[in-house]
């Protein structure tokens, strides 16, 4: 009995296995694909972007805090939306609605991941190629890992993170020694006004930290570790976004940021520490993505599972392995739904989709830990700032793409009819099979 409990012990997550699933899960493409549209949208505001946006996650973190430690669950949002509302039909479409925001924000870490490794063979072989290939392998790669043991997962994960940290900090500091040798960016049309906009297109910088409460079952002293991990990961994050930011856009002229938009901070090292500066930046990037990907898969394959035997969700993601709980099948159909869109879908169209999806969801799990604070032992007022923040940037967003031109717009709303219809079809199955077993 007692090899039993220590082996069920090294089974847990510490609080740096925590802080590193959150970090890992926000990361990701973050700073190293989002600055150049930051700067593009927001212009000198580039940093009150990532500074706004990480306040959204800041109060949106407070109240999945709160009702993470109250719910020892790894439903997540759809528990909490549930238990708010009462209904059981609205939070079952935001729990589909989370699993498609994860499946695209994996397909966009894969494709940043592949574009960052096609650039270091470009010259050998089809970019467009290579980078499909290597989104793909990836992608796969992090399957495999995640069907291993949960220990295995979090040192994992710690030693990406902590690579990844490690290289965007030296980055940051030779920057901040190095301030001034570009122009500061001074991108015309820097109105204020475009700061909300432009957090809101990257807020999916942000996702990501909720992660941590779906493995509240698989944490080291979750009623303690959980809310100081989900904190301490986003202040980190808001810290290197930062940091990386302000270096930048102090060596980058505006006319080289817009150019190498999708990989700004890669040509921002290049003045200071010339091509190993490119190489090293590069390769915080992969590691960045990586990271993501392993945080992202494992988290949505448990939230999948655990709300699928609720029978909100196909029953195929309840499939396990016994002798580990390992939810194989979960992890198996969200890579495979993932390299379908890295190689198929518009990853543009996905990253907006993505930010409106979690807007929507942090401002819906916001509102309910309100309601449900009597219970939380929250207060009121951050719940209800943290709410009003999403949803005026959601509207932001929303505005900006319509103006911008109906095409992307249209082709989100078309996504959440098609997915409101595959879940109404779904839960037709789901009524009729369980009027047959009972006939």
């Amino acid at each position: 009995m007692h090899s039993s409990k220590v082996k069920s012990e090294r089974r847990k997550l510490g609080l740096d296995e925590l802080v590193a699933i959150g970090i890992g899960g926000m990361i990701g493409s973050g700073i190293y694909s989002l600055l150049g549209v930051a700067v593009r949208i927001a212009g000198g505001y580039a940093f009150l972007a990532f500074l706004l946006a990480g306040a959204i996650a800041l109060f949106s973190g407070y109240s999945f805090a709160k009702l993470g430690r109250a719910n020892k669950t790894d439903e997540g949002a759809f528990r909490y939306i549930l238990m708010a509302s009462g209904s059981r039909a609205f939070a079952g479409f935001n729990a589909w609605m989370m699993v498609l925001g994860y499946i695209g924000t994996v397909a966009l870490y894969a494709y940043t991941f592949g574009a960052y490794c096609a650039s270091f063979f470009e010259g050998y072989a089809s970019y467009a190629v290579a980078r499909s290939v290597l989104a793909v392998v990836v992608i796969a790669v992090f399957v495999v890992v995640n069907l291993m043991r949960v220990e295995s997962f979090g040192r994992f994960q710690l030693v990406l993170v902590s690579a990844g940290i490690g290289i965007l900090l030296i980055f940051c500091v030779v920057g901040a020694i190095h301030l001034g040798v570009g122009n500061p960016v001074t991108i015309e049309s820097t109105d204020p006004l475009l700061i909300p906009i432009s957090a809101g297109i990257i807020f999916v910088g942000f996702q990501g930290f909720e992660l941590v409460t779906a493995s509240v079952r698989d944490a080291k002293s979750p009623e303690r570790n959980i809310s100081r991990a989900i904190y301490l990961s986003i202040v980190i994050t808001i810290l290197l976004y930062l940091l990386g930011t302000i270096a930048a856009t102090s060596v980058l002229t505006p006319a080289e940021i817009l150019r190498f938009e999708e990989h700004t901070l890669g040509e921002a090292a290049m003045p200071i520490l010339g091509g190993f500066g490119f190489f090293l930046v590069g390769i915080g990037a992969l590691i960045a993505a990586a990271g993501a990907i392993n945080a992202t898969i494992f988290g949505t394959a448990r939230f999948a599972k655990d709300v699928s035997k609720k029978g909100i969700m196909p029953s195929v993601f309840c499939r396990t392995k016994t002798d580990r709980g390992t939810p194989y099948a979960g992890i198996l159909m969200i890579g495979f739904f993932s390299a379908v869109l890295t190689l198929t879908g518009s990853l543009e169209v996905m990253a907006a989709f993505a930010s409106i999806i979690f807007l929507l969801l942090y401002g819906f799990v916001s509102l309910a830990n309100l309601k449900l604070r009597l219970q939380t032992g929250s207060s009121a007022w951050i719940p209800l700032v943290g709410s009003a923040l999403c949803f005026f940037s959601l509207a932001a967003v929303v505005i900006y793409l319509g103006l911008r031109g109906p095409q992307t717009l249209l082709t989100i709303g078309i996504m959440f009819l098609a997915l409101l219809v595959l879940w109404l079809a779904y839960q037709r199955y789901a009524r009729m099979s369980q009027e047959r077993r009972g006939t």
